[in-house]
């Protein structure tokens, strides 16, 4: 089957749909799950990259009508992202567990 890469044309996300269904009989953006649109989010958040409608319309078009479809908007889709907790270790625990680690007492 022939590949159709239409994510890199500035043409209106509804318009690349139309012309992906019409080649593929199908559209890419059927590969995005309600998961899949809240885990891609999640990255995105985590690696500080804007999640807006204007910045998704503009680079992500295929992931913008996926959040529409699935959410109604990109900001209740944004909204439903969790919160990525992480704890940080002190200075000093890093410090000793680096000691440890050159002592191979890992």
């Amino acid at each position: 089957m022939r590949q159709l890469n239409l994510s890199m044309l500035p043409i209106n996300s509804v318009i690349r749909m139309q012309l992906e269904r019409a080649y593929l009989g199908g559209s890419q953006m059927d590969m995005y799950t309600k998961e899949t649109v809240l885990e891609v989010l999640a990255e995105m958040k985590y690696l500080g990259k804007p999640i807006s409608s204007v910045s998704l319309q503009r680079d992500r078009p295929q992931l913008y009508t996926a959040a529409i479809e699935h959410f109604g908007s990109v900001e209740m889709a944004a909204s439903q992202v969790p919160t990525v907790k992480y704890k940080t270790k002190s200075l000093v625990e890093q410090e000793r567990e680096h000691n440890r680690y050159l002592l191979g007492l890992h």
